[in-house]
């Protein structure tokens, strides 16, 4: 394997020949031959593992410093050989791309095994990065457990006084941190046990307590029992007494209810009697002063009949005389046939209110 060509390697010149309208020959500074040597170089240049930095920036610096400049240059002369002639431009291109395609298919190999390396750094870094974070979140988990709380301004866990800093949390190896860890978890253990005991003492105290407390309930739930026997006895007798009041009530009302109703009875029957007097007196009235008007009635017609009879005789005399002047033109006579009919309908109306007199 080469490992002396960033610092001697030699610029091999080939001249390829291409017909042209200026007969200007097509040359370019590299064989197939350099080429095919490049891509041995390339391939021989490899990385051992995730830690051979040495080997990828050798095969890094190879493909910049060689391959890349190389392509470029093949490129460029490419460029300044088409301009002349479109003709002249694809010929060159047929004789200059696949250079470049060589070039580039081992400028491609080298990047491939560069992004290959980069991506297992990578990976690695992710790896250890989930590692640090699964180990940071089980030791945070555990001191949380074991009461320990997080304080952002001193960026620690602090449990009664012991304070383990975020930084140890997570940068400490397992062995060195177990022991950090089993200091806190005896510490732990003590709290415990301590807090165990005083739970112990105060739940003897509180049980001690309780039984007081159900004794005295006892002995108020005998006297309470006692009082309401009491009371209940005292409130039979009132009900009793009050059962009593209500039937003497009862019999009264009772009593009360018969002499009203007997005495309504009496007080209606009077007042039937007086009433059908009553009745009886007005139909009386009534009837003599029905007589009396009859008899007024038949005494008024009866002497108001004469005159009657005078003046109806009166209007026929009036209607069937003829005691109108001697008319010979039509309109008077007209007007005089409708002055008679309305004489004749006033008669009738005086007849009429005659009769009703």
């Amino acid at each position: 394997m080469r490992t002396d060509f960033l610092e001697t390697e030699e610029v091999h010149t080939a001249q390829v020949m291409a017909a042209s309208p200026a007969s200007i020959p097509i040359k370019f500074d590299l064989t197939s031959a350099t080429i095919e040597a490049r891509r041995l170089e390339a391939e021989s240049l490899t990385i051992a593992g995730p830690d051979d930095k040495a080997g990828y920036k050798k095969l890094t610096r190879y493909r910049l410093d060689v391959i890349r400049p190389q392509r470029f240059a093949v490129e460029d002369k490419i460029e300044a050989l088409i301009r002349s002639h479109l003709d002249y431009v694809r010929r060159v291109r047929e004789i200059g791309s696949p250079l470049v395609l060589a070039l580039k298919g081992i400028e491609n190999g080298c990047y491939v095994r560069e992004k290959a390396h980069e991506d297992e750094l990578e990976r690695i870094a992710d790896e250890e990065a989930t590692a640090a974070r699964i180990r940071y979140d089980a030791r945070t988990r555990k001191l949380r457990s074991m009461g320990y709380e997080y304080d952002a301004i001193t960026d620690s866990f602090g449990s009664n006084g012991d304070i383990i800093n975020v930084d140890d949390i997570r940068s400490l190896p397992d062995e060195e941190y177990e022991i950090i860890e089993c200091g806190a978890a005896m510490a732990y253990r003590v709290e415990q046990d301590r807090l165990a005991e005083i739970a112990l003492a105060k739940r003897l105290d509180d049980e001690r307590i309780a039984k007081e407390q159900q004794a005295e309930a006892d002995r108020l739930t005998a006297e309470r029992l006692q009082l309401e026997q009491q009371q209940a006895e005292l409130k039979r007798q009132q009900e009793a007494i009050q059962q009593k009041e209500r039937e003497m009530d009862a019999e009264r009302k009772r009593i009360d209810d018969l002499n009203r109703a007997e005495f309504a009875r009496q007080q209606e029957a009077k007042e039937q009697i007086e009433w059908d007097r009553q009745y009886k007196e007005k139909e009386k009235a009534e009837a003599l002063a029905e007589k009396a008007r009859s008899k007024a009635d038949r005494e008024r017609t009866a002497r108001l009949k004469p005159d009657k009879k005078e003046i109806n005789l009166f209007f026929t005399r009036m209607l069937n005389t003829k005691p109108w002047p001697e008319l010979e033109q039509v309109e008077t006579i007209d007007f005089m046939a409708v002055a008679y009919d309305r004489i004749r309908t006033v008669v009738d109306g005086v007849r009429a209110e005659l009769d009703a007199l």
